[in-house]
Protein backbone atom coordinates (compact mmCIF):
# COMPACT_ATOMS: atom_id res chain seq x y z
CA UNK A 1 0.00 0.00 0.00
CA UNK A 2 1.60 3.46 -0.92
CA UNK A 3 0.33 6.29 1.50
CA UNK A 4 0.23 9.38 -0.43
CA UNK A 5 -1.42 11.61 2.45
CA UNK A 6 -4.65 12.29 4.91
CA UNK A 7 -7.79 13.70 4.82
CA UNK A 8 -10.04 14.86 7.82
CA UNK A 9 -13.88 15.17 7.28
CA UNK A 10 -14.96 18.16 9.46
CA UNK A 11 -18.91 18.86 9.64
CA UNK A 12 -19.29 22.77 9.59
CA UNK A 13 -22.80 24.98 9.53
CA UNK A 14 -22.13 26.93 7.01
CA UNK A 15 -19.32 25.68 3.89
CA UNK A 16 -19.11 28.90 2.11
CA UNK A 17 -19.01 30.81 5.79
CA UNK A 18 -15.74 27.98 6.62
CA UNK A 19 -14.09 28.14 3.46
CA UNK A 20 -13.79 31.75 4.05
CA UNK A 21 -11.78 30.83 7.61
CA UNK A 22 -9.93 28.33 6.32
CA UNK A 23 -8.51 30.21 3.36
CA UNK A 24 -8.45 33.77 4.75
CA UNK A 25 -7.41 32.81 7.84
CA UNK A 26 -5.63 29.62 7.97
CA UNK A 27 -3.70 29.96 4.59
CA UNK A 28 -5.35 26.62 3.03
CA UNK A 29 -6.22 26.43 -0.35
CA UNK A 30 -9.60 24.94 -1.89
CA UNK A 31 -9.02 22.73 -4.15
CA UNK A 32 -11.96 20.80 -4.71
CA UNK A 33 -15.71 21.67 -4.74
CA UNK A 34 -18.78 19.08 -5.42
CA UNK A 35 -22.38 20.57 -3.57
CA UNK A 36 -22.03 20.63 -0.24
CA UNK A 37 -18.86 19.59 0.23
CA UNK A 38 -14.92 21.35 -0.53
CA UNK A 39 -11.68 19.92 0.07
CA UNK A 40 -9.06 22.39 0.97
CA UNK A 41 -5.02 22.05 2.49
CA UNK A 42 -2.16 23.47 2.98
CA UNK A 43 0.47 24.71 0.02
CA UNK A 44 2.78 22.29 0.98
CA UNK A 45 0.79 19.88 2.82
CA UNK A 46 -0.07 16.23 2.20
CA UNK A 47 -3.11 17.09 4.63
CA UNK A 48 -6.21 17.02 2.72
CA UNK A 49 -9.59 18.95 5.14
CA UNK A 50 -12.93 18.15 3.75
CA UNK A 51 -15.65 20.86 4.94
CA UNK A 52 -18.71 18.75 4.89
CA UNK A 53 -22.31 20.70 5.29
CA UNK A 54 -23.78 18.72 7.73
CA UNK A 55 -26.03 19.12 11.59
CA UNK A 56 -23.61 18.39 13.77
CA UNK A 57 -20.74 20.63 13.46
CA UNK A 58 -18.73 21.33 15.61
CA UNK A 59 -19.13 18.26 17.84
CA UNK A 60 -17.18 18.47 21.13
CA UNK A 61 -16.11 14.51 20.57
CA UNK A 62 -14.38 15.20 17.22
CA UNK A 63 -10.67 15.09 17.70
CA UNK A 64 -8.53 18.01 17.14
CA UNK A 65 -6.12 18.87 14.18
CA UNK A 66 -2.57 20.02 14.44
CA UNK A 67 -1.01 22.05 11.96
CA UNK A 68 2.81 22.01 12.08
CA UNK A 69 4.63 25.09 11.71
CA UNK A 70 7.96 26.66 12.14
CA UNK A 71 7.44 28.79 15.46
CA UNK A 72 4.10 28.52 17.53
CA UNK A 73 4.49 31.53 19.01
CA UNK A 74 4.96 33.13 15.67
CA UNK A 75 1.84 31.43 13.69
CA UNK A 76 -0.30 32.00 17.19
CA UNK A 77 0.62 36.08 16.70
CA UNK A 78 -0.22 35.77 13.19
CA UNK A 79 -3.63 33.85 13.25
CA UNK A 80 -4.37 36.32 16.38
CA UNK A 81 -3.93 39.26 14.24
CA UNK A 82 -6.06 37.87 11.59
CA UNK A 83 -9.08 37.02 14.04
CA UNK A 84 -8.51 33.80 15.10
CA UNK A 85 -9.33 33.52 18.99
CA UNK A 86 -6.80 30.87 20.82
CA UNK A 87 -8.34 28.62 23.81
CA UNK A 88 -4.91 28.40 25.31
CA UNK A 89 -1.76 29.91 25.66
CA UNK A 90 1.34 28.32 24.26
CA UNK A 91 1.97 25.45 26.01
CA UNK A 92 5.53 23.89 26.40
CA UNK A 93 6.73 20.04 26.17
CA UNK A 94 10.48 20.53 26.91
CA UNK A 95 12.54 19.75 24.98
CA UNK A 96 10.29 18.04 22.17
CA UNK A 97 7.67 21.08 20.83
CA UNK A 98 5.32 23.82 21.65
CA UNK A 99 1.39 24.24 20.97
CA UNK A 100 -1.31 26.23 21.22
CA UNK A 101 -4.82 25.43 20.82
CA UNK A 102 -8.10 27.24 18.94
CA UNK A 103 -11.40 26.57 17.35
CA UNK A 104 -12.47 27.35 14.20
CA UNK A 105 -15.96 28.86 13.57
CA UNK A 106 -17.90 25.60 14.23
CA UNK A 107 -15.91 24.97 17.27
CA UNK A 108 -13.71 22.14 16.11
CA UNK A 109 -10.42 22.11 17.57
CA UNK A 110 -7.46 22.52 16.36
CA UNK A 111 -3.67 23.40 17.22
CA UNK A 112 -0.62 24.92 15.84
CA UNK A 113 2.36 23.04 17.09
CA UNK A 114 6.32 23.27 16.87
CA UNK A 115 9.40 21.33 17.83
CA UNK A 116 10.66 17.89 17.46
CA UNK A 117 8.87 15.43 15.74
CA UNK A 118 8.94 11.41 14.60
CA UNK A 119 8.81 12.73 10.97
CA UNK A 120 10.56 15.71 9.90
CA UNK A 121 9.24 19.13 7.93
CA UNK A 122 8.82 18.92 3.96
Amino acid sequence: MHFWGALATLIVSDVDKAVQFYTQKLGFEANFENGNFVIVNGSQSKFLIELASGQNSGNRNSPSIGIGVNSAEEAMQELKNKGVEFTSGIIEKPPYFKLAYFKDPDGNPFYVISGKFPFPPA
